[in-house]
């Protein structure tokens, strides 16, 4: 922008018809974002009510493994090693100790 236009601009800003102008975009402008956020507000509202629950899931063709403390894992697959359970993932080979779990 050239020094005339950036003058120009600010002598329209300054002007009743310039802040009238500015008053009207920023209160436009906060309608916008208060109207963008409440939408997207629901959405995400909507799209976690349909996220499952651990309590929700149906789990087919895995392993639940029920945990002392209440926990559940999932597993693919389990070994038994002397007195632990082993499964592999990604990271390698885990295993608990069997006076960890209540039931498979």
């Amino acid at each position: 922008m050239k020094d005339e236009e950036f003058q120009r601009y600010v002598e329209f800003a300054e002007s009743e018809s310039g802040k009238r102008y500015h008053r009207v975009i920023l209160a436009a402008l906060k309608d916008a974002m208060k109207t963008f956020s409440l939408d997207l507000a629901k959405a995400l509202g909507d799209l976690y009510k349909r996220v499952p629950r651990e309590d929700d899931k149906v789990v087919s063709d895995k392993i639940l493994v029920h945990l002392n403390d209440g926990r559940i894992l999932i597993w693919n697959n389990y070994t038994e090693k002397g007195n632990r359970y082993c499964t592999w993932m990604a990271d390698g080979e885990f295993c608990i100790n069997k006076s960890d779990v209540s039931s498979i």
